[in-house]
């Protein structure tokens, strides 16, 4: 049996100006997917990817994930970083059409739209990960401004640093011309280094736990969060009243890119 992080609950109404969202986990049940392609590739070599592994790899750059499975599954000699990542993309093009959003998403964004808080989404897949996958769901895309990916030369670090959430600000503040404060930035993130650098960056974030992932062995800490909903967006919209959108213009103004 897995440790789990229990739901919480808002004790009052939070502000929020702008909605940052990840997106492997968080809109996307992409994990399961991501541990299929890995397990394509290293199945042939008599190892496996298991949901405990997985969990030591959760919210990480893909660089960084390759790594640490080629240590852990003594596979270094077989392949680099980089020929992993390469490999593990090929697999993944096969599947991307597969994945679904996660339960209760689509309708969390249509209210969000509906309130007119600007969102973007910031994720550490890579660029082009991002569009392959994102074919297959416009129906998310066309409630958000921009996104911000892993390989944007403006994010140095990848997560638990804040450069991406920080950068995806930047952006959204240009694209909706005016000021945010980071204090009223709220993040959606599954994974604890996803938490970890919306809170370094000053920002509020909710937790959205994967039931699959053994959060003890993924050193999971979610103390920091403003909000724990270990059953995905459906425990978000229990308490939807507590969010108070402020700052933004009418819904229609609010043009998705």
């Amino acid at each position: 049996m897995t440790t789990q992080p229990k739901t919480t609950k808002l004790d009052k109404r939070i502000d929020v100006q702008a909605i940052i969202f990840d997106l492997d986990g968080t809109l996307l049940d992409y994990e399961d997917a991501s541990r299929v392609a890995m397990n394509k590739v290293v199945n042939r070599f008599d190892k496996e990817v298991d949901w405990k592994l997985h969990s030591k790899l959760l919210g990480r750059k893909m660089h960084n994930v390759a790594e640490i499975l080629l240590k852990e599954l003594k596979l270094e000699n077989e392949f680099t970083p980089s020929s992993f990542v390469d490999t593990y993309y090929k697999e993944m093009d096969k599947i991307y059409k597969d994945i679904k959003p996660l339960p209760s998403v689509i309708e969390t964004l249509q209210k969000l739209k509906e309130t007119g808080v600007p969102m973007v989404i910031a994720t550490s897949s890579y660029t082009d990960s991002y569009k392959k996958k994102m074919k297959f769901h416009t129906d998310i895309e066309k409630f958000v401004q921009l996104h911000v990916c892993g390989d944007d030369p403006e994010v140095k670090n990848g997560k638990p640093a804040p450069d991406i959430f920080l950068c995806a600000k930047h952006r959204l503040e240009q694209k909706i011309d005016r000021k945010l404060d980071p204090s009223k930035c709220l993040v959606f993130e599954d994974s604890p280094f996803g938490l970890q650098g919306a809170h370094a960056a000053g920002m509020m974030g909710i937790a959205l736990p994967d039931k699959r992932i053994d959060h003890e062995i993924a050193g999971t800490d979610f103390s920091k969060a403003t909000l724990v909903c270990s059953n995905g967006m459906t425990d978000f919209l229990d308490q939807f009243e507590k969010i108070n959108i402020v700052g933004t213009e009418p819904s229609e103004k609010v043009k998705a890119e």
